[in-house]
């Protein structure tokens, strides 16, 4: 019961993963052959690729479909029993190494395990079956989530074949393409040259959490970590700000921010007493609050904030 509440609540994490499994090197297979009970046990999908079956060899399993590879076993199995009836069914998924590159938080190679997920008590063979630790979905995450600057439309590469992938309707309730990923594959995100705040708001696809610094003469200063979707208001709330005093003393808040692509940094003023939201926040933001327009923002830098050093050229 409890494996099958934690996949139920992993499909409502995961709706787009509407796909039927696909096999990848360890995942092991539970195959059930009528009337053929040598064929018949569990396999491990090997480093090549195949399982290996009594009489048959090696039949290619890794990046097709259990129905797939089902097919080939019957095809083979025709040589020794006449109309084979063959079920072949994922009973342990196994954790796969793909590459996901561009405008994500951490490019590279990430591990996607199912941990203590398995599918052995299966009843179905249906496409909500899918692991949803080794979706297009959780690989983005694992590398922190998209950018504001990535684009929509992504491409999978598997043995040499892309393809391309519009994810744009993961940010509008349309639901996307949620591809099963196998070991090997590689994600590319394309960079744009624009913020697009969709990304800076909750989805399947970007962030769970953002972290930036505070300084100043607040209760809370220094690093906060803040859902996605902040604003300049919640990362003053959540620095203490709240409760009247930051607005009686005509503070400001300057929101300082590093161009992930140019490494330039900007920042913009805001008035504190009449901010009702402000701007979304992005990972890695500054927020420096300072008693008026005459303040030195360096006297709170120095004094609250030191690694922010670099940043004292800005208020010079």
């Amino acid at each position: 019961m409890k494996r099958k509440a934690f996949l139920i609540v992993a499909l409502l994490l995961f709706p787009g993963a509407a796909q039927a499994n696909v096999l990848s090197p360890a995942d092991r297979v539970q195959i059930t052959v009528t009337n053929g009970e040598e064929f018949s046990g569990e396999q491990i999908v090997r480093s090549d690729g195949t399982i290996q079956l009594p009489m048959i060899g090696s039949i290619q399993a890794a990046g097709l479909e259990e129905s797939a590879v089902q097919q080939k076993i019957s095809g083979a199995l025709r040589k020794y029993i006449k109309d084979p009836q063959v079920n072949l069914r994922l009973s342990a998924a196994g954790a796969i190494t793909v590459n996901v590159n561009g405008a994500v938080y951490s490019p590279g190679p990430v591990v996607l395990t199912t941990q203590a997920i398995t599918l052995a008590d299966k009843t179905s063979t249906s496409s909500q079956d899918v692991s949803p630790a080794r979706t297009l979905a959780a690989a983005i995450r694992t590398a922190g989530g998209l950018r504001p600057q990535a684009s929509k439309m992504l491409t999978l590469t598997r043995n040499g074949t892309t393809r391309s992938i519009d994810v744009s309707g993961a940010f509008d309730n349309r639901g996307f393409e949620n591809v099963a990923l196998v070991s090997g594959d590689v994600i590319d995100v394309p960079s744009t040259d624009q913020i697009d705040e969709t990304l800076l708001r909750p989805s399947q696809l970007t962030p769970v959490n953002l972290t930036i610094n505070v300084a100043g003469k607040l209760p809370n200063p220094g690093q906060l970590i803040l859902p996605i979707g902040a604003r300049l208001v919640d990362g003053l709330a959540a620095a203490g700000a709240g409760g009247g005093g930051i607005t009686e003393s005509n503070r400001e808040a300057v929101l300082v921010r590093r161009d992930l692509q140019t490494g330039k940094l900007s920042s913009k003023v805001f008035a504190v007493d009449a901010l009702t939201d402000g701007p979304p926040l992005m990972q890695g933001d500054t927020v420096v609050v300072r008693e008026g327009a005459t303040s030195n923002a360096m006297d709170f830098l120095k004094g609250f904030f030191s690694p922010l050093a670099p940043l004292l050229y800005l208020f010079r």
